[in-house]
């Protein structure tokens, strides 16, 4: 994705999400703004953006929720793209507000944007991020990890 200016202080996505297991994730932009920096498959590009911005993920699909139990949350993480994805732990230096959810099928963070993996150097270290999204269905169904990655910009 190239380079365009700036986003605005929100970036958000509608997640639609297939009937079955094997049925494809997808992401929209929420409105055209937004469109710049996000991609089909749920990845950001903020590499050329400096800074914080807000990040919304909202599900259409009618009947899916957020997977926000068995000691997991709606999102994880990883400084790098073959790293584990966890769930953030408090304050982490990419989360530091932590997870809001608006809804059960609404969240949202403020995502610092770093490239040093948190060291407070400005080294670029983690270009790219890694985070999933845990998506179920409301009646105890399956549940699916989807799995983009975000483009970091620094800060």
């Amino acid at each position: 994705m190239p380079c365009v200016a700036p986003p605005p202080p929100q970036v958000a996505a509608i997640i639609q999400v297939g009937p079955g297991p094997n049925d494809p994730t997808t992401f929209r932009a929420a409105d055209p703004a937004s469109a710049n920096y996000l991609e089909p498959n749920g990845d950001w590009d903020f590499s050329c953006f400096k800074g914080p911005i807000k990040v919304q993920l909202t599900i259409a699909t009618p009947g899916y929720v957020f997977y926000t139990g068995g000691g997991r949350d709606s999102i994880s993480f990883a400084e790098n793209p073959g790293d584990t994805k966890l769930p953030p732990p408090p304050r982490h230096h990419q989360f530091r507000g932590g997870l809001k959810h608006v809804t059960a099928q609404s969240v949202w963070f403020v995502y610092h944007n770093d490239w040093d993996c948190g060291a407070g150097d400005g080294a670029r270290r983690c270009a790219s991020s890694a985070y999933g999204v845990y998506v179920g269905d409301a009646h105890g169904g399956f549940v699916r990890h989807v799995d983009p990655i975000i483009r970091n910009g620094g800060s």
